[in-house]
């Protein structure tokens, strides 16, 4: 964690953004994952815990080079896009925050991105990992430091490949794997090159199905897969 930070801090004092809040003894931080809505089970109520005893670490050490302690300023993007958007623009241009931490979900990362972007406001994704979120567009307010979903879905079947004999199977082509994924843009970068690197190796895809993520009854699916 401590070289996440140290990155961060170097990045945010390179962008030139914090000369109005280095003179004061605190530093504002939005913390913003889903804290109500189909995705704070799912993801966005651990993230934001786990973002706030972070900070919490941090502060215990002496805060931001042992002088400016962060101050959390929390936020729910309700799992919703449009919340989101509003709450970004809320928190950039009424709480005054140089940095946003956190997002569950990629389909919402994507459209806050450029808005921090155009805005001069770090964007630290903690969790969304859609290739889409970041891909093709050279930002440079905007960081992930995790990996793409796409290496999700590469090293997910790079694993069977490397294990077939301990799997009971012969050759990869022997494998037989079914894909059923989350249809945002998280899912489908996994899926996307799950299916490609499964056909790299001839492994027989013998199920391709996403799904809602707000779906609450998903028996259909487990048959399909029990029947596949």
């Amino acid at each position: 964690m401590k070289k996440v930070m140290v990155a961060f801090l170097i990045v945010a004092l390179a962008a030139g953004i914090y000369s109005p809040v280095w003179a004061k003894e605190k530093v504002k931080i939005a913390v913003m994952h889903s804290l109500t809505g189909s995705l704070a089970l799912a993801g966005g109520l651990a993230g934001q815990r786990g973002s706030l005893v972070a900070l919490d670490m941090w502060n215990a050490k002496g805060g931001i080079l042992n002088k400016y302690d962060i101050v959390p300023v929390e936020a729910d993007d309700q799992s919703n896009p449009d919340v989101a958007i509003r709450e970004t623009e809320r928190l950039i241009n009424m709480e005054k925050v140089p940095v946003i931490l956190g997002i569950y979900s990629s389909a919402i990362a994507t459209p806050l991105a450029p808005i921090c972007e155009k805005n001069k406001t770090i964007f630290w994704i903690t969790i969304a990992i859609s290739d889409a979120v970041l891909e093709g567009k050279n930002m440079t307010y905007v960081f992930r430091p995790q990996v793409r979903g796409s290496q999700y879905g590469t090293s997910s079947v790079d694993f069977l490949k490397d294990n077939v004999a301990k799997l009971g199977y012969k050759n990869p082509s022997d494998i037989k794997i079914a894909v059923t994924y989350e249809d945002g843009p998280y899912g489908v970068s996994v899926k996307t090159t799950t299916l490609t690197q499964a056909e790299k190796y001839k492994m027989k895809v013998v199920l391709n199905e996403g799904y809602d993520h707000k779906a609450k009854d998903l028996s259909s699916l487990v048959l399909k897969l029990k029947a596949a």
